[in-house]
């Protein structure tokens, strides 16, 4: 009677639920369908990365960063605040 492998927990999108097989393909799924511009098609690392794009090429700010990506991407939830000091 041997011992039991802990199961290892597989990484997990938060934005959508979702489990992966190993890191590098969660990283690529949140870039393709969670961090990517839908204006110039950029993929960006993270959900802050991708609101500092948004406000230093088009010039959105705050709730409209928010309207914006909802608009465009129904499936990620991530709320980002940034001091208006830019």
């Amino acid at each position: 009677m041997g011992r039991k492998k802990k199961k290892q927990s597989k990484p997990w999108c938060w934005y959508c639920n979702r489990e992966f097989e190993d890191e590098k393909i969660l990283i690529q799924h949140q870039k393709a369908k969670h961090f990517k511009c839908h204006i110039c098609h950029k993929k960006l690392y993270t959900g802050p990365g991708l609101s500092i794009h948004y406000i230093e090429i088009y010039g959105m700010e705050g709730k409209s960063i928010i309207r914006h990506i909802y608009k465009h991407q129904s499936s990620a939830v991530f709320y980002v605040t940034l001091p208006n000091t830019f």
